[in-house]
């Protein structure tokens, strides 16, 4: 009965509760909107935050916003990514398919971060990145994303330098008895799921999670970094007591510490 309540409460909240956004977000502007992708006449587009310091090429990163593959937008991590901006990065909110918007599921809103990790890579001579040097991040469902880049999709050249994530889902098996859920993951819940994907070489990974988050447990991102660290993979999972989901936000108590913690890992991370 309480796993059941835990996966009604997951369905519920990631579906329907946006992240919330504070207003440092409406302070800060992305320099370009660049279309990556356009399918099925659905346009999506980078928000780039070009580099402020440095020279070409650049690490990157890109971002992955919250919302339950439902609803969500870029601006959730423009705060973090003016910030990264002026440490030199491009750093790229990314726009994806929400169940909202387009009545996608979450290998439809996957398939767009795969595209999206290969188009920044493609395009990296134009953004003036080096492919090699790019991390991934996301927050909740984009989360997911960003560790479904780093574990579930096949690179040719360079899989991601990194990845950052904030409370993500990195298991879904668990809630194909959700009506809501089991519709979105449409089909095989191990196969999206970046848990049943961790081998060998997977990116340096940091984890941000709050102990009292009470819709992706904590316990998600445990056994992630167990399951890394058993495969040879460097996994650092910061916890934040009385914390709760979507703690990380602009305007809320942690977001200074893990802004900075942020940055802290991944100038580490990309160094030449």
């Amino acid at each position: 009965m309480v796993e059941h309540k835990w996966h009604w409460r997951l369905a519920v909240v990631l579906a329907m509760t946006l992240p919330q956004v504070g207003e440092s977000a409406a302070e800060v502007e992305p320099s370009d909107l660049i279309e990556y992708s356009n399918e099925q006449d659905i346009a999506l587009r980078a928000h780039v935050f070009a580099a402020q310091v440095g020279e070409p090429p650049h690490p990157a990163i890109l971002f992955f916003f919250g919302g339950g593959w439902s609803s969500g937008t870029p601006r959730q991590f423009y705060p973090f990514a003016a910030r990264l901006a002026k440490e030199g990065f491009v750093a790229i909110p990314m726009e994806y398919r929400v169940r909202q918007r387009h009545g996608s599921s979450i290998p439809d809103s996957m398939a767009d971060a795969f595209t999206a990790f290969r188009w920044a890579q493609d395009q990296a001579d134009q953004l003036g990145i080096d492919p090699a040097r790019i991390v991934v991040s996301g927050g909740s469902a984009g989360g997911h994303l960003a560790a479904a880049v780093g574990t579930i999709a096949e690179h040719a050249r360079f899989g991601p330098a990194a990845m950052v994530l904030y409370n993500p889902v990195t298991d879904l098996s668990g809630f194909v008895g959700v009506p809501r859920l089991r519709d979105l993951i449409a089909g095989d819940a191990d196969a999206v799921s970046p848990l049943s994907h961790v081998g060998a070489g997977a990116p340096r990974t940091i984890i941000f999670h709050g102990e009292d988050d009470k819709t992706v447990p904590i316990a998600q991102s445990e056994a992630f970094c167990q399951a890394m660290t058993a495969a040879g993979n460097d996994c650092e999972l910061k916890r934040f007591a009385g914390e709760g989901h979507g703690f990380f936000n602009a305007r809320r108590q942690a977001f200074d510490p893990v802004l900075n913690e942020t940055v802290r890992f991944v100038l580490a991370e990309v160094r030449e």
